[in-house]
């Protein structure tokens, strides 16, 4: 148990630093409008992960898959969110103009929800709890404590991570983030949003 807690932690580790959404947004957010906005969406990630958990306890994950008009409808409303925070952040990111004051930037709205959304949204998230995590049960004993066990230890990972990436950008921004690198980062992140959301809704329309 010991050795795959280890190899566990060491893959959710991984995924965590792995560039995508949610390090985006965290970010983003970091540069924007500081460290209480890091940690609004964190903590809707936090929440995000836990009914991921919930549902992946219940053993609901392959039911939820294999519905695919339930799934399709809920991928095709986080795509249309991601693309709508990238157009968010492409738009702002013509006020971050060089010299001028992060906090005449006006901030994005709801970092709590926006975390929450794209951690549903998330195809990493889904990958995570419905192939990533069942490599580490043991089907000789019960599945819901592992799940449970498991599950806990990759969200608080995963949150401390994520939060690293957004806090370390707030610490920038206190030290005077030049307009031209925040206004890469929300091009950047914004395209990216922008990509995967219509990427996602792409593969489920060919599905």
């Amino acid at each position: 148990m010991r050795g795959s807690i280890g190899l566990f932690l060491a893959a959710t580790l991984l995924m965590s630093l792995s560039p995508g959404p949610n390090v985006f947004l965290l970010v983003s957010l970091g540069l924007r409008d500081g460290a209480a906005a890091v940690l609004k969406a964190s903590a809707g990630i936090a929440v995000a992960s836990v009914i991921f958990l919930a549902v992946s306890a219940l053993g609901l994950v392959a039911a939820f898959a294999a519905s695919a008009l339930l799934f399709r409808g809920v991928c095709y409303a986080g795509a249309a969110y991601l693309v709508y925070l990238g157009l968010r952040m492409l738009l702002g990111a013509r006020h971050a103009v060089a010299g001028a004051a992060t906090e005449s930037v006006r901030p994005l709205p709801r970092p709590f929800l926006q975390g929450f959304v794209t951690h549903l949204a998330n195809p990493k998230a889904v990958l995570y709890w419905s192939a990533l995590l069942p490599q580490f049960l043991d089907l000789g004993v019960p599945l819901a404590p592992q799940v449970l066990l498991f599950g806990s230890l990759g969200i608080v990972l995963d949150v401390i991570v994520l939060s690293s990436y957004g806090l370390f950008a707030a610490a920038a921004r206190r030290g005077a983030v030049p307009g031209g690198l925040q206004r890469a980062v929300n091009i950047a992140g914004g395209a990216f949003f922008v990509c995967a959301g219509l990427l996602l809704a792409l593969a489920q329309y060919r599905a």
